[in-house]
């Protein structure tokens, strides 16, 4: 059974994307922060200023730019 052109152009682009993040990963330049409760605002605040993003109940950032909490 053949899929369909669309599904094999999603498939191409999601291998190329996950080639990528698994360089930028292993460069470790990249970080996760994941916290068991959610933490005080300022916590929040600090984070985004370090201009990480919340995803998937993590934060991801850079590692040179996490901030000293």
């Amino acid at each position: 059974m053949r899929s369909a052109p669309w599904l094999r152009g999603r498939i191409t682009a999601d291998k190329k994307r996950l080639e990528v993040v698994k360089r930028r990963s292993a460069d470790g330049k990249q970080c996760q922060v994941t916290f068991a409760t959610k933490p005080d605002r300022a916590i929040l605040d600090a984070l985004r200023n370090a201009a990480f993003h919340f995803s998937g109940g993590s934060w991801f950032g850079k590692t040179e730019h996490l901030p000293p909490i």
